[in-house]
C-alpha cells in the first residue's frame, strides 16, 4: 500500500524534491493562516473591550434649579441656573 501511495506521489509531483517543497507549501500555508486568524481574534477581542469600555449614559437629565438671580429689573429678566 505504501508503495503505491509513493510511485502516485511521484506521478503527481513529479520528483521527491517537487513534494517536498509541496510540503513545505502547504506548512508555509498553515502557519500564515494560524497566524491570520490569531490577528483576528486578537483584533475582535480589542474591539470588545474598546465597546465594553465606553458606556452611553441613557439615563434622563433632572433638573434641580438653583434660586433665581435677576438680569434686569426694567426688563424684567430672571436667569435661573441647573
Amino acid at each position: 500500500m505504501k508503495f503505491k501511495v509513493v510511485k502516485r506521489s511521484l506521478e503527481v509531483w513529479g520528483s521527491e524534491e517537487a513534494l517536498e517543497e509541496a510540503k513545505e507549501s502547504r506548512e508555509e500555508n498553515r502557519e500564515v493562516q494560524k497566524q491570520k486568524r490569531f490577528n483576528k481574534k486578537v483584533k475582535e477581542l480589542r474591539r470588545a473591550v474598546r465597546s465594553s469600555m465606553f458606556k452611553k449614559d441613557t439615563s434622563v437629565h433632572q433638573h434641580v434649579y438653583g434660586p433665581e438671580e435677576l438680569l434686569d429689573e426694567e426688563e424684567d429678566l430672571y436667569r435661573r441656573v441647573c
